[in-house]
C-alpha cells in the first residue's frame, strides 16, 4: 500500500462552518475523482488545530498516489475553498504498517 500525504497551511484560522462547507466542497468534488483510481483504499482529512489541513489517500500503487496528488493539485487551483490556504508541502512513500480497527457498528 502506498500514502500520498498533503499538507496546507491556512492562511487564517477556520470557523466551524468553514471546515464544514470545506468538507462538503472535497467530498462532493473531488473524492469522487480519486475513489475510482485503481488500488484506491482511502481517504483522511484532519484540522490539525486550525493551522493545517492535513490529508492522506491511500492506495495501493505509487501511480494510482501520484495520480491523486496530481488531481488535488488540480483542484486546489481551480476551486476556491472557504478558506484560503498556502502551498502544499507533499509527502509519500511505502506503508511499512497498518492496522484498523474491524468494521462492527461502533467501532472506533
Amino acid at each position: 500500500m502506498f500514502a500520498s500525504i498533503r499538507r496546507y497551511e491556512f492562511k487564517s484560522p477556520p470557523s466551524t462552518a468553514d471546515v464544514a462547507k470545506m468538507s462538503s466542497q472535497i467530498e462532493r468534488d473531488f473524492i469522487g475523482k480519486i475513489e475510482h483510481l485503481p488500488g484506491f483504499h482511502g481517504y483522511y482529512m484532519c484540522n490539525v488545530d486550525g493551522r493545517e489541513l492535513l490529508t492522506i489517500s491511500l492506495f495501493e500503487t505509487k501511480a494510482s498516489a501520484d495520480e491523486s496528488a496530481r488531481l488535488a493539485a488540480d483542484f486546489v487551483k481551480n476551486n476556491p475553498l472557504p478558506v484560503p490556504i498556502g502551498p502544499v508541502d507533499r509527502a509519500e512513500g511505502d506503508v511499512v504498517l497498518a492496522r484498523e480497527a474491524g468494521r462492527e457498528i461502533g467501532a472506533h
